[in-house]
């Protein structure tokens, strides 16, 4: 009897103890966004850029403006993205270069896995186009860019695609989404608008699904003194490095 109580007992600290680690596992594992932030903007301020990036400018500025999900089966993980400019970059035409850092679940903790300044240069007035979050097949987290920009009643729309390859985040696609001339003050039968639909089909190539692109409204045509009816598909293929239309 007495030897049952101490196994007995011995079962209970057991339990105990896994539990106990348990709970700190779970603490330590708990997301903070806020530390992210300011451990992605620390590592953003080391950064260096190119002449291509920008001129010489005796500030730049960072700005983390977007947080995202990025997991990886069996490696939750978040993405980061930080817009980098000097403080004068507020002309029509320009735009940031957004940066990211990746943070990843190891060991029961997040970390700062990789980081990478120069992802795209992509918005205008200073402003980086709008992200979200997109799977683009198994195993394949990405990030879609929306970009609406408007010049003298001519509206344009774009989406752009960034994931990771090779190691490494790479634009895998760009493609228009929609062109309007509403605001141009034209006549109602030199009026156009069309606007396209983006999604994943089942097929896949490299790891990557194909990406279907689906137009439909009006269109200017022989050289804009025509508008007609213009709808279509499109499919894009992933070719191990980027998405290439298929034929």
């Amino acid at each position: 009897m007495k030897y049952k109580s101490w196994l007995a007992i011995g079962i209970a600290l057991t339990v105990l103890l896994t539990a106990s680690s348990r709970a700190q596992n779970a603490a330590q594992a708990k997301w903070n966004e806020a530390q992210a932030r300011e451990t992605a903007l620390g590592i953003s301020k080391r950064w260096k850029f190119s002449p291509d990036d920008f001129q010489e400018s005796a500030q730049l500025l960072h700005n983390v403006y977007a947080v995202l999900p990025f997991d990886l089966p069996g490696t939750p993980r978040w993405i980061l993205l930080i817009a980098t400019a000097p403080p004068d970059n507020t002309c029509h035409a320009c735009a940031p270069v957004t940066g990211a850092v990746i943070f990843a679940l190891k060991d029961a903790a997040w970390q700062a896995v990789y980081d990478q300044p120069h992802v795209i240069d992509s918005g205008s007035f200073g402003k980086p186009p709008s992200p979200g979050a997109r799977n683009l097949g198994p195993s394949k987290p990405a990030v879609e860019f929306d970009l609406g920009s408007m010049a003298q009643g001519y509206e344009f729309n774009s989406s752009t695609f960034v994931a990771e390859v090779n190691r490494k985040l790479r634009e895998v696609l760009s493609v228009p989404t929609g062109e309007s001339n509403e605001a141009t003050g034209a006549q109602p039968e030199q009026t156009f608008r069309w606007q396209a639909e983006v999604e994943t089909s089942r097929s896949v190539h490299e790891g990557f699904a194909d990406i279907v692109v689906t137009f439909s409204g009006t269109k200017a045509v022989d050289n804009g003194t025509m508008i007609r009816p213009y709808s279509g598909t499109w499919t894009y293929r992933f070719n191990g490095e980027v998405y290439k239309k298929a034929e």
